[in-house]
């Protein structure tokens, strides 16, 4: 698969009865895709991602959903300019987003005064491509498989112009939001 739906579902959602537009279709779902991760930070197929910080902060958010806890990793600059390893943090998933936060008891190493001197490194996406494509697209929530037949129908119908509205009333809720 190349986003979150599979070329057989976006053609049976358009009511596409024939083959003849399987590439095309195909472009526009991993452009749906694509626009969705931009807009809500919703990853499809899976990879792992580096994120850059100029700092640590007492807590730190991975921007990315789903992000996995277990694939995390820290380096940093000390204040010398070497790269280190840091260990000693707790990540959690909370509202779908992924925090890092020092480990209890421990707290963040002093990293260079220089930009991106912390980068954390994590595996991001709903789809694991090693299994089999009839259970990849079971692992992506109900609600972004229907924003991405929207949005790809839309693509195929209008060749572009503003997103749908129904397709962010699926899928607003995954935006983080500061209260």
């Amino acid at each position: 698969m190349d986003g979150p739906i599979s070329i057989d579902d976006a053609r049976i959602h358009m009511r596409v009865d024939t083959r003849d537009e399987d590439e095309n279709i195909g472009r526009l779902i991993r452009v749906a895709a694509r626009e969705i991760e931009t807009i809500y930070g919703l990853v499809s197929i899976q990879r792992e991602q580096s994120f850059s910080f100029d700092a640590f902060r007492p807590e730190m958010r991975i921007r990315l959903i789903p992000a996995k806890p277990d694939s995390v990793a820290i380096s940093y600059l000390d204040r010398s300019g070497a790269e280190q390893n840091f260990e000693g943090f707790r990540a959690f998933v909370r509202d779908d987003y992924l925090f890092i936060t020092p480990a209890i008891g421990a707290r963040w190493p002093s990293a260079a005064d220089v930009p991106g001197a912390v980068t954390i490194t994590a595996t991001v996406g709903f789809i694991d491509s090693d299994l089999k494509p009839d259970e990849q697209q079971a692992q992506v929530p109900e609600d972004l498989q229907q924003a991405a037949r929207l949005l790809v129908e839309h693509l195929y119908l209008r060749s572009g112009g503003a997103m749908p509205a129904g397709i962010d009333d699926l899928i607003n809720h995954y935006r983080y939001r500061r209260l």
